[in-house]
């Protein structure tokens, strides 16, 4: 009686293993299918978009340097020229401010001169 135990045992085990085993097969494939029709496209499409990203990013670099280049260039010759037409010019600066500065001082006399004469 106990050897027919033991061999019933040793069925019912085995039989559970086998269908441990299908059911994990069937898991398996069943992954592997996901990957495959879902999971590696998805991963194309994001690699692909990642690189793309990357490539813009490069070039909005490349494009931020030439603009900030231009920037600086323009500022160089801004500041050349500034220091050119100060440096040839400012004789007629100072006359112009002179000329300024002493129309200001004639109109304030002339209306103190009015003030004192007209008794105020």
């Amino acid at each position: 009686m106990i050897a027919v135990s033991c061999l019933a045992q040793l069925v019912v085990t085995l039989t559970v293993v086998v269908l441990a085993w299908r059911a994990y097969v069937r898991a398996a494939d069943a992954v592997d299918e996901l990957e495959r029709d879902h999971l590696r496209p998805l991963a194309l499409k994001a690699h692909a978009l990642i690189d793309d990203l990357q490539d813009m990013a490069a070039r909005a670099r490349t494009v931020d340097d030439a603009v900030r280049a231009r920037i600086e260039d323009v500022e160089s010759a801004l500041h050349s020229t500034k220091e050119m037409v100060l440096g040839r010019f400012w004789p007629v600066f100072g006359v112009i401010r002179a000329l300024r500065a002493g129309a200001g001082a004639w109109s304030r006399r002339g209306a103190a001169t009015r003030r004192v004469t007209q008794g105020g």
